[in-house]
């Protein structure tokens, strides 16, 4: 039985709740709700009593901050996040340093990776492979959308960055645009192309393996069928904790991920692009 702390930014805590009861393996030991900085040092004794009382925690609080995961790993809690965290990457290598000694999980939800849909595919791209991604561009969540986006890519492959190549520009009457390509030491190649003038249901992920069936994956997901998802993302942390084979997203896919945002956000500053200035 794996003793789990629910932290919320809810109102009311009965989504996550619910969704971490659909799981036999985990007991509930309490929740907490830090939604800012300010709350975390405010309820700072609440929240230090429940990690330490439990040996996982069910992050679901916006980003979490960097010292609410590092207070976590020091009470050797495993950590579900359900939205990543935006830290430096000198941050990243501490929590890893900790993780490392405390021996406990982090795993990220990642709506691209755990669609039912896509599960099944992910953890079969082994081969050197072409993905063409297009999603309607979200200009004030770009940042967001692109950490989802990466983290997939760093599921789906292994190899090294290699090279990155950055096309955008700004227009009015939703014309803007950008077009982002990613090479790997494989030889795998990544195609994002986000522009306004896509509509959600034009959205999709495609992908190419030399001698393999042609992949189609879903890139949009209503939000109905996000709950299926959660269970799938929770199903795979459970047989990480457990040791057993699963899809992890955890420190060193977040690093390599902010370390892409990174290169990216300096070729759009470059080019004069004020996207994620």
């Amino acid at each position: 039985m794996i003793k789990i702390g629910i932290f919320s930014g809810e109102i009311t805590d009965t989504g996550p709740i619910n969704l971490v009861q659909q799981f036999t393996e985990f007991k509930i030991t309490g929740i907490a709700r830090a939604t800012t900085k300010q709350d975390l040092a405010a309820q700072q004794y609440s929240i230090e009593d429940l990690l330490s009382n439990s040996d996982a925690a069910y992050i679901d609080i916006g980003k979490p901050p960097f010292g609410l995961i590092e207070m976590a790993i020091k009470n050797s809690n495993h950590l579900f996040l359900k939205q990543a965290p935006s830290l430096l990457l000198s941050e990243i290598k501490q929590l890893s340093n900790l993780q490392h000694e405390a021996g406990t999980v982090i795993q990220f939800f990642n709506p691209h990776v755990f669609l039912t849909e896509n599960l099944k595919i992910t953890g079969q791209l082994k081969k050197t492979k072409l993905i063409n991604i297009r999603m309607p561009l979200a200009v004030d969540e770009l940042e967001t959308q692109l950490v989802e986006l990466l983290l997939f890519l760093m599921v789906a492959e292994k190899s090294e960055l290699k090279k990155i190549d950055v096309f955008a520009f700004e227009g009015n009457n939703k014309s803007s645009m950008t077009n982002i390509r990613i090479v790997f030491s494989s030889g795998t190649s990544v195609q994002i192309q986000l522009a306004e003038v896509f509509k959600p249901a034009q959205s999709l992920i495609e992908i190419f393996q030399k001698d393999e069936k042609y992949v189609s994956l879903q890139a949009h997901q209503p939000s109905t069928g996000m709950k299926k998802t959660e269970q799938n993302a929770l199903f795979n942390f459970i047989r990480v904790i457990q040791q057993k084979s699963a899809i992890s997203i955890s420190l060193n896919e977040l690093e390599k991920t902010l370390f892409i945002l990174s290169e990216i956000r300096e070729k759009l500053k470059y080019s004069g692009c004020t996207f994620l200035s």
